[in-house]
């Protein structure tokens, strides 16, 4: 009796770790997947002028639209957010990486922070996201609801650090830009602030 009861612990043992091993895996893949992904729309990889970007077949959806009251202007107030980050999105509002979520969690847009697109509209909605200190407040709305958010932290990184774009048990929102007057395309100013 004994030997069939430490059998079944072993057998049970191995079931167990062939579950975690199992779920690793999947994990470790799902995880690169998401960020090849991420990779792949990284929306600064090839330099065009914003006015020479094709903007004719971009696509009018609105998932919501960003304000930010420090600034003081109406320019800053309700600008579109659209899903995706490729350039004639960039060309025309705020772009979403699709990777990251729209509602709760670690949600993360990209934008210009300078030029006018082929229409002559301006579109460098992060041209000042550099001057956000903590505690200044960033309206987001997805076309449901306003939410509020708190600045904690504005910095600057590398282009390919992708860790600020992984999603987080904490509600907060990752804005992305080039840093602003530089001609080093590897670095990227980044702004977080936490939903209140």
């Amino acid at each position: 009796m004994k030997k069939r009861d430490k059998r079944k612990k072993i057998y049970l043992l191995i079931l167990v770790i062939i579950v975690i091993i199992i779920f690793l895996l999947l994990f470790y893949y799902n995880n690169k997947i998401v960020i090849s992904n991420i990779e792949e729309n990284n929306f600064d990889k090839e330099w065009i002028p914003v006015s020479e970007v094709d903007i004719t077949n971009v696509s009018k959806n609105i998932i919501g639209y960003m304000s930010i009251p420090k600034f003081n202007n109406k320019f800053y107030e309700n600008m579109p957010i659209k899903n995706g980050t490729e350039l004639p999105i960039l060309a025309t509002s705020i772009g979403h990486f699709i990777q990251t979520p729209l509602k709760d969690g670690n949600i993360c847009f990209a934008a210009h922070n300078s030029g006018k697109n082929s229409k002559g509209e301006y579109v460098g909605f992060f041209d000042s996201i550099n001057k956000l200190k903590n505690g200044d407040i960033i309206y987001y709305n997805d076309l449901s609801n306003t939410y509020t958010y708190k600045v904690i932290n504005n910095k600057v990184i590398k282009e390919n650090d992708l860790s600020v774009l992984e999603n987080s048990k904490e509600n907060k929102l990752t804005l992305i830009t080039c840093i602003k007057g530089s001609q080093n395309r590897k670095l990227r100013q980044c702004v977080v602030a936490i939903k209140i």
